[in-house]
Parts: C-alpha cells; structure tokens; sequence
C-alpha cells in the first residue's frame, strides 16, 4: 500500500526528532539504549555540583548526575546518581564529593566497599565531601596573607620615603628648570652674536672674492713694469759697452 505524502512527511520528523534526541543524549553523556540505575546521595553543600557532571570510579567516568532538587524538610540537597545497572554498591560504599580539575568543575566519585549490606536501585548512599582543596587552601591561605602583608609594608615604607623626598626633589627640578633657562638665555645671546660674525665673514668673502678678481691684471701690469726695467738696463749696459768699445778701439789708434 502506498504511504501518502502526509504520512511520509510525519515518519521523516518522527526520526529526525528520534535521532535529535539521541545525539543531544549523546552528547550530555547519557546513553539512551542502556539500562540504568539510579541510587541517592545528600549534601548539606554542593558546593556548585550540577546536573550531568559525572560520577567517577577511580578515574573512569561511568556515569553523570541526573537531577538535583532540594529536600526542605531535612534541608539537604539531594543528588540522583545514574549509574550502570550492573554495578554493585554496598551501604558501606561512599558518594564522595570532589573537584574534579584546578578550574572548580565538580563531579562524584564512588568509593566501592565490598563489605556492608548491597544496596537496590533507589537506595541512598552515604555522602562525604573531599576536604584536600579545601585544606590545601586553608593552609597555603596564612603564608600567602603573610608575603602579602609584607608586600604591602614594603610598599608603603617606599612610598614614605618618596614622601619624605619629594621636598628635594621639587628643588632638584626647580634647580633644573632655571639651569634650563640660563642656558637658554645664553644660547640666544651667542645665537646673535654668531649672527654678526657669520654676516663679517660673508663681507671678508665678498671683499675677497673682489681682491682675487682685481689680481690678474695687477700681475699683468706688475709684469709690464718688469719687463720695461729689464729693457732700461739693458739699453744702458749696451750704451757703456759701446762707450767702452769705443775708447778701446781710441786707445788702440793712439798706441799704433
């Protein structure tokens, strides 16, 4: 027989809402196709303890936390433990509260006793809460107050102290700030002061520069002026020379 779509339609969200059910089962740690059995612990505390955290044996998480609901009569919280059917727990056995990381997280480990009288589905347990965080704080808790006391005196020694000299050092930078002054009221006074000189130097340059362009002809005039005092006494010994030739050749005619 043909189903309608109607039908069709309804078998598909029937098992998607089954298959939702179980993954989201799955995913809290519950198994859904395994018989379980549920057994009691009272608190007066538990100290952050919540539904799904799990319960524990010697490391191995066999189980998790199925409700937690407040007794108001006794004013005891009352865990719910799920837990395989087929483990056996005695009334001597021990729901013991503990954290189950450094971060706080929570859980129940079960100390198993073979001794005592076996306990059915739905019997309570007897409950204990680990004291080894809670003795472990307590007794780092005094050294840690005492380093921090100490911490705290050392500091307000040190901010005495700067108390004390934050007089001289006001003066140390009051000093600093008219040094600062002074130094730059000198610096304006040389500021003007190379002002005038690097202006001379620029006059010296210019007058310079005046003088190198006025020296070739000076030199080429000085040159002349040599050259003419050399042809004067050159002339002139010529003329003494002749003069001298002259009375020799005289000297010579008289002899013969």
């Amino acid at each position: 027989m043909a189903l309608s779509k109607e039908a069709k339609t309804g078998i598909i969200v029937t098992g998607a809402l089954i298959i939702f059910y179980v993954g989201f089962n799955f995913l809290r740690g519950i198994e859904v196709f395994s018989s379980k059995a549920h057994y009691y612990a009272l608190f007066d505390n538990i100290d952050g303890l919540t539904e799904s955290n799990p319960v524990i044996i010697n490391g191995l998480h066999i189980g998790r936390i199925s409700k937690i609901r407040l007794d108001q009569k006794r004013n005891k919280i009352i865990v719910e433990l799920q837990v395989p059917d087929d483990l056996i727990l005695t009334d001597q056995s021990t729901a013991l509260l503990i954290n189950s990381d450094f971060l706080g997280s929570k859980a129940i480990t079960l100390r198993l006793e073979k001794s005592g009288m076996v306990l059915q589905p739905e019997d309570t347990l007897r409950s204990e809460v680990d004291p080894s965080i809670t003795e472990f704080l307590m007794e780092n808790a005094q050294p840690l107050a005492s380093s921090l006391n100490t911490a705290i005196r050392s500091i307000n020694e040190v901010l005495g102290e700067f108390n004390e000299s934050s007089a001289t050092i006001g003066e140390i930078l009051e000093s600093a700030k008219n040094t600062t002054q002074s130094v730059q009221g000198m610096m304006e006074e040389n500021r003007r002061d190379l002002r005038r000189i690097s202006t001379n130097l620029a006059l010296l340059s210019e007058n310079l520069i005046a003088i190198s362009e006025q020296v070739p002809a000076t030199m080429s005039k000085i040159n002349a002026v040599a050259d003419t005092l050399q042809s004067v006494e050159l002339q002139a010994t010529l003329s003494i020379v002749n003069q001298t030739l002259e009375e020799v050749q005289t000297f010579t005619r008289k002899l013969n």
